[in-house]
């Protein structure tokens, strides 16, 4: 009959209820070589281990596996019980059998006649000693032979022996093996409750598995397949049960530099089952983004990683910096952005075009860069600001035939007569517009002829107040200039210098000088001389190196320098001219030549190197604007 065991987690060893044979255990000890002759015959241990070993495949292959359950060597020797030691025969082998759990002890003996080698084998009862079948001895005068001989006598003694013997039926004192192995070998143990050869019927056993180092614990497989790593029950059969265990992995994730992100993985968990897929993430933190992986994992974001041993993955992050490009309010046109990115790393160019819309000009820009041109190239070792400032173009009237315009239009130089009042009708005003100012010179000159040049442009608005030959204006701008040098050691040290600052003007002007009427109106163009001085006051300032922190004007970089160390007083000669939009609103246009004093910053340069002297600064100012008769 079929047998059914389970061996199930808070459950009980079931066995069929029908009555069977009662099973009995054989073990196939350790093969004796006789004192007397063992050093004549030679034998090495391996021969003598092959030796045993054949004796107990014959018993495997002809004894009745249904009657008979041969021992493995594992468990007769892991209960120490391997040769049969010096005593009375009878007595040794009841000791032995009950030591190991079996039934019956077969064993064999070889001895040497003269040349030859003899092999004799036993076969014993455990219960009373009683010897119950042996073979004829064989002899050869070399091993291999004589196993093969032994092999046959075996067969012959172990077939006698099932027809002379009838197996008692299996009563309730039956005993019964547990066999547990572990896969792989080094994956981990099996703990049992009572660990023993042979287990009683009924007899209660736990069995907990438990993974090394490396290892997790998978599942059972044999007599049970839970995949519990406890496992209780009663034994009521010969069980098998295979403790199962997997290799497992760490994955280690960190990022370079400290602070410049983190790593997400998915599964996240503190081990990994071999060849597990795991998904790896980089999250770059603000102002930075991700530049790759330090291993193994390439570019790839997210990253997919097999899990086939222990692994350690580093995600790299690099600085970027933003470009904002700004219209201003007027709108008028776009920008466009080579390359067009989100952020940028340390050093980038970046070409930035200002594109006006039909009807306007570009008329420069403000921010990071101060130019007029549309066209500039930008360098990002910051965050960094560019607005582009667009004007809408006057809209051109009709041109009428030229005999209805003979006498519309006629500009002279021979202004008419008016009177005072006249004359000074635009100096009683308010207005105000844009301006730009360009400082060409200034900077340091050494005796050696060495130079270095600190020029700036400035780009910003105004308001100003005209009373007969006086004005005032009041103005905000903001800008800045690469210093430069025809003769330095290493130009490329040189920084850029920013700077926002307030001015304030005084000039003296004669209005209306020169009139243009415009013939057929009353209206004219009227140009005027002026000349003033007029005082910088910096409110704000940084010098930016290509290879250097950015110094801040505010007394705590390395020179000690305020803002107020560029403040300057000009001198400044030119002209303008204005004419009426409409009765009482005039535009004005002026362009203005002028020299200033040298600025505490640059004294203080040529002082500190030493046979230096500051550098004449001088510049143009441009106004343009508008305003309303008073």
């Amino acid at each position: 009959m079929k047998k059914l065991a389970n061996f199930l987690l808070t459950a009980l060893f079931i066995a069929a209820p029908a009555a069977y044979t009662q099973v009995k255990y054989v073990a196939v000890v350790e093969t004796e070589v006789d004192a007397q002759s063992g050093a004549a015959i030679g034998l090495t241990p391996a021969e003598v281990r092959l030796m045993t070993a054949e004796l107990r495949r014959e018993a495997v292959r002809n004894l009745p596996s249904d009657k008979y359950n041969i021992m493995t060597s594992e468990t007769v020797y892991a209960q120490g019980g391997a040769v049969l030691e010096e005593c009375a025969e009878e007595n040794c082998v009841i000791a032995l059998g009950s030591k190991i759990g079996a039934d019956y002890i077969v064993r064999g003996t070889i001895s040497k006649l003269q040349t030859r080698i003899t092999l004799s084998v036993e076969m014993y009862e455990t219960e009373n000693g009683n010897l119950v079948a042996s073979s004829d001895p064989v002899r050869s005068e070399n091993i291999g032979e004589l196993i093969e001989k032994a092999a046959a006598a075996c067969a012959d003694m172990y077939q006698t022996f099932v027809k002379t013997r009838r197996p008692a039926q299996k009563s309730s004192s039956a005993r019964y093996i547990v066999n547990v192995n572990v896969n792989p070998a080094d994956g981990g143990y099996v703990s049992r409750s009572q660990d023993k050869a042979v287990y009683d019927a009924g007899e209660q056993l736990v069995l907990k598995a438990n993974a090394n180092n490396g290892y997790v614990f998978t599942g059972w497989s044999g007599s049970s397949t839970s995949t519990n790593a406890t496992l209780t029950g009663s034994i009521n059969d010969d069980l098998t049960f295979i403790a199962n265990f997997q290799r497992t992995y760490t994955l280690s994730a960190d990022v370079s530099p400290s602070g410049g992100g983190a790593v997400s993985r998915s599964p996240d968990k503190e081990v990994y089952k071999a060849n597990e897929q795991v998904t790896v993430t980089a999250i770059p933190a603000k102002g930075y983004a991700f530049a790759g992986w330090m291993d193994a994992a390439g570019v790839a974001n997210p990253a997919t990683v097999t899990m086939d041993g222990n692994k350690m993955l580093t995600a790299k992050f690099k600085v970027v910096y933003t470009l904002a490009t700004n219209v201003s309010a007027s709108g008028g046109g776009s920008v466009i952005r080579n390359p067009d990115k989100e952020a940028y790393t340390v050093g980038e160019k970046v070409i930035v075009t200002a594109v006006p819309n039909e009807g306007y000009v570009f008329i420069g820009w403000v921010g990071a860069v101060t130019s007029r041109r549309n066209l500039v190239t930008v360098t990002m070792n910051r965050d960094k600001t560019l607005t582009p400032n667009f004007y809408r173009k006057s809209v051109p009237q009709p041109i009428a035939p030229k005999s209805e315009r003979a006498d519309s239009v006629k500009l002279t130089t021979s202004a008419p007569k008016l009177d005072l009042q006249e004359k000074l009708r635009i100096t009683y005003g308010v207005g105000g517009g844009i301006s730009y100012a360009g400082d060409f010179g200034g900077g340091v000159q050494w005796d050696n002829g060495g130079i270095i040049a600190m020029p700036s442009h400035l780009v910003g608005a105004y308001l100003s107040f005209d009373a007969a030959y006086a004005a005032i204006s009041i103005g905000y701008s903001q800008g800045g200039g690469m210093w430069n040098t025809p003769n330095a050691v290493d130009p490329n040290n040189l920084p850029y210098m920013y700077r926002a600052l307030w001015n304030i003007g005084l000039y003296a002007k004669y209005p209306n000088m020169v009139s243009l009427p415009i013939a057929g109106t009353k209206n004219s163009i009227n140009i005027y001389p002026m000349l003033g001085i007029d005082f910088e006051y910096t409110v704000s300032g940084e010098l930016d190196f290509e290879n250097k922190p950015v110094y801040v004007l505010d007394g705590n970089n390395p020179y000690g320098y305020e803002a107020g160390a560029l403040n300057a007083i000009w001198v400044k000669i030119g002209g303008g001219f204005d004419f009426y939009l409409t009765q009482k609103v005039f535009a004005s246009f002026e362009l203005l030549y002028g020299v200033r004093k040298s600025n505490w910053l640059e004294t203080d340069q040529a002082e500190k190197n030493g046979a230096g002297r500051p550098r004449l600064g001088h510049g143009l100012t441009l106004n343009a604007g508008a305003g309303f008769k008073l």
